[in-house]
């Protein structure tokens, strides 16, 4: 007597027919992810058994699919095919770094960066210029640091603009604190 062994499809993978010719699983559409690793086959008996990772969490693999977003990124869409989080826009934050899925689930969980302060994009926090260096700014946003010119300081991080030096004074370097 010989006996067939059919396996449970593997983390990943479906298999809807149940003919003879069924000798591979499907892989799951890329994107989305079936985690049960061949324990459970009605987790993989058709496509849509594959399902997409929650809000809050980005896609990473088949076999380790979803993981909270990381800090400055934030997933709103519990049906998007989008593999990464979306990112904070400049200026805004999320300090959050995967711990907690409520921080990570709408664009309002990115937060405004105090005045003085900035950020890029997908930022986990804001900073100031130190000193040395000015705010620069576009639109009325600051957007990084600059240099101080030679001739010039800024004492305070944070600082808007450079100073010159006075009458009789001179300094001979970009980016000094102090003349």
């Amino acid at each position: 007597d010989k006996q067939t062994i059919c396996n449970i499809c593997e983390a990943g993978k479906y298999q809807d027919q149940d003919t003879a010719t069924a000798a591979e699983c499907k892989n799951c559409t890329t994107g989305l992810y079936i985690d049960d690793d061949g324990t459970n086959e009605d987790k993989h008996n058709s496509a849509n058994s594959c399902k997409h990772c929650p809000a809050s969490w980005e896609f990473k693999s088949v076999t380790e699919p979803c993981k909270i977003c990381q800090g400055g990124r934030y997933q709103n869409d519990s049906n998007s095919f989008d593999l990464e989080c979306k990112k904070c826009p400049a200026n805004k934050f999320i300090a959050d770094n995967s711990d907690d899925v409520d921080y990570h689930d709408s664009f309002g969980d990115c937060t405004q960066c105090q005045s003085g302060t900035f950020s890029t994009s997908g930022q986990r926090f804001c900073t100031n210029c130190p000193a040395g260096k000015k705010n620069l700014k576009v639109n009325g946003e600051i957007t990084e640091c600059q240099l101080c010119a030679v001739g010039h300081f800024a004492r305070l991080a944070g600082a808007n603009e450079c100073l010159g030096c006075g009458i009789g004074q001179y300094q001979s370097e970009e980016g000094l604190p102090y003349w």
